[in-house]
């Protein structure tokens, strides 16, 4: 099967736009799939050492085919879990199409579920499923796991390893082990789903062919804009203003087939790329840059806060900040073609219910974008930009 993806064709001599951030582009106009390419080993998976791993569509998805396999293996009627109450509500599609009970939970100042409340919704709830977040890089402490110990042969942790993907640790002890692939390379899609429960495929029931086409479009629209491949600045705003929109609004599929329950697996396109990445490359630069901008960083005591200023370099999606003024800080940012993120823009209707130290995350956490596409030259530009804003 050959793909093909429209290249925007342009004079080829005209100045490449440096910007950072945003959704990746991709430059790909030609693969070829071949047999090799039916599988894809990433040891950022095979790492957990579980028997059986699906590739899925979204790390959405992969939610799906846990909380239906885990539905068919162990469960007769009761369907409880417990939630963080601060993660994206899109994460919580899975939970209420399948009609599962969901008990939040809140975490504290350092990103970990608050102990004493865990303890109680354990006792009362008795849940059939634990869910968990690895924020911003940072892995379950070991004061969780040791409340959740003794209900393990009853309750089953699902563990979302989305934004730790790289870390290595040896404490991990989620039963169920899903996570975003799509948001670390350059794929138009990719999530998995790994375990030692035979994985329930029976939920896989929609080919998203056309999206995964649509969605290297737009990175392929991206890729010509950042080459400077058009000539006029009216064209470029049109181009640019064109694509993120497209973008948006594939989003927002991706979201209603979660809504129908429209369950994919990761696409032959995201596997013939993963099978062509140097993926140390990419574990490597994004190192490189986490570990420069921590160093850099921590010599200055300006209007922001690292979240994880005593500990190991951080290796999650984003290199978060603390930041007293963040919506100034992010138009400040953006004024010099830096593009940050905030994880997750919740809603006030949402957020009512969270705590003080939950409300203090949702207002002043931003996201450095650090992968790899971009180099140290890139990280001095931001933290060059951080300076000029705190001055």
């Amino acid at each position: 099967m050959y793909y093909v993806i429209p290249v925007v064709e342009g004079s080829g001599n005209l100045l490449m736009i440096k910007e950072i951030g945003s959704f990746m582009e991709q430059g790909i106009s030609y693969l070829e799939h071949t047999d090799n390419d039916e599988n894809i080993v990433l040891k950022e998976v095979d790492k957990y050492k579980k028997k059986y791993t699906y590739y899925t569509a979204t790390g959405r998805d992969a939610i799906f085919l846990a909380l239906d396999t885990i539905s068919k293996t162990y469960l007769s009627e009761r369907k409880c879990c417990l939630v963080p109450i601060y993660i994206c509500d899109m994460v919580l599609i899975p939970f209420q199409v399948l009609q599962w009970d969901i008990v939040y939970y809140h975490i504290d100042k350092d990103m970990q579920p608050k102990i004493d409340e865990m303890k109680k919704l354990l006792q009362l709830y008795k849940p059939n499923v634990v869910f968990l977040n690895d924020y911003f890089g940072r892995r379950i402490n070991s004061r969780v796991w040791k409340i959740l110990e003794p209900y393990r042969d009853s309750t089953i942790i699902i563990e979302d390893v989305t934004q730790s993907y790289y870390i290595h640790e040896s404490h991990i002890k989620g039963d169920y082990i899903i996570g975003s692939i799509r948001k670390w390379y350059p794929i138009p899609d990719g999530g998995f789903l790994t375990c030692n429960d035979k994985i329930s495929v029976e939920c896989i029931n929609f080919n998203n062919e056309q999206y995964v086409q649509e969605r290297l479009e737009i990175m392929n629209q991206k890729y010509a804009y950042l080459q400077g491949n058009i000539k006029e600045e009216k064209e470029k705003k049109e181009s640019k203003k064109r694509f993120l929109n497209n973008y948006y609004q594939l989003e927002e599929n991706l979201n209603e087939y979660a809504r129908n329950a429209m369950i994919s697996p990761i696409s032959n396109m995201s596997k013939c790329i993963i099978n062509q990445l140097d993926l140390e490359y990419y574990r490597q630069k994004r190192y490189e840059n986490c570990s420069y901008l921590k160093e850099q960083l921590l010599l200055k005591n300006k209007d922001y806060k690292l979240i994880y200023s005593e500990e190991n370099v951080p290796m999650g999606l984003y290199f978060p900040l603390l930041i007293k003024n963040r919506k100034e800080f992010q138009t400040a940012l953006i004024e010099q073609n830096i593009f940050t993120s905030i994880v997750w823009p919740f809603t006030d209707e949402y957020s009512q219910y969270f705590t003080e130290e939950e409300k203090y995350l949702q207002e002043h956490v931003i996201s450095i974008p650090v992968d790899a596409r971009y180099d140290i030259n890139d990280m001095e530009r931001i933290l060059k930009a951080i300076e000029e804003f705190s001055n």
